[in-house]
């Protein structure tokens, strides 16, 4: 796993295995909802900003599909793509679940020309996408 946010892998990791054992307790339960694009088809995986301990509520803290969740790791790779997917998703717009597949996703990244979004929600003038990116 990658650095991000100035937290190493480690540090992510152990962040990581406390939120299973939360969502093993049942303590928490697993997103089923993406919190950016709102659909729940494919894979909803748990993103952190702050993997800082002791650990809390801000891990796991925003439920993205895992296309969702890829953009925000890719952000800083292409502004223009990043900037469209925000434009399409403040929009109302989203896209069909996928599964996590880092290859397709990368593919599907390269190809913005070829994206078929769909409409789905009303327009927002902020997405959860937008708080991730503003941090």
């Amino acid at each position: 796993m990658n650095p991000y946010n100035g937290y190493d892998h480690n540090q992510r990791m152990a962040a990581y295995r406390w939120l299973m054992k939360e969502y093993e307790s049942g303590t928490r339960l697993k997103p089923t909802k993406c919190d950016a694009c709102q659909q729940t088809n494919g894979v909803i995986e748990p993103h952190s900003e702050n993997y800082s301990a002791p650990y809390g509520n801000h891990i796991g803290e925003y439920g993205l599909c895992y296309r969702c969740h890829m953009m925000v790791h890719c952000r800083f790779k292409n502004k223009l793509v990043w900037q469209k997917y925000l434009t399409l998703l403040r929009d109302g717009f989203n896209f069909n679940g996928m599964s996590k597949n880092f290859h397709g996703f990368i593919s599907w990244l390269q190809t913005p020309q070829q994206w078929k979004p769909i409409k789905a929600n009303k327009a927002t003038p902020q997405t959860v996408l937008d708080l991730i990116d503003s941090r």
